[in-house]
């Protein structure tokens, strides 16, 4: 599955959940590498996932993923992870931490 065919499955999952105009997604390129981010405001915080084809690299993962949230009260609670995997384990961690909001503890 292209990035581009990801942001097509993920608009969706974000249209099935009700979600498509309280999640932002941004579209843009670094160090030629075309990237896909999403953004969703939360009541106290930002929380958002880059995505990264890296299926020409030759490694493990089809795509590279960071993700966390900032803005907080207390800056002690922004976090970011990485992960990475198949289209199908992206749109896992899509759902989970911007769909259903999952805590990282």
């Amino acid at each position: 599955m292209s990035l581009s065919e990801l942001r097509t499955s993920i608009l969706a999952l974000l249209d099935r959940a009700g979600l498509s105009t309280q999640v932002k997604i941004r579209e843009y390129e670094l160090n030629a590498a075309p990237r896909l981010e999403l953004t969703r405001a939360t009541s106290d915080s930002v929380r958002y996932v880059r995505i990264t084809d890296v299926s020409d690299v030759g490694g493990a993962w089809q795509f590279a993923v960071l993700f966390g949230s900032y803005g907080h009260a207390d800056w002690n609670q922004d976090i970011d992870a990485r992960d990475g995997g198949s289209a199908d384990r992206v749109l896992h961690l899509v759902e989970t931490w911007l769909v259903r909001l999952a805590t990282w503890r």
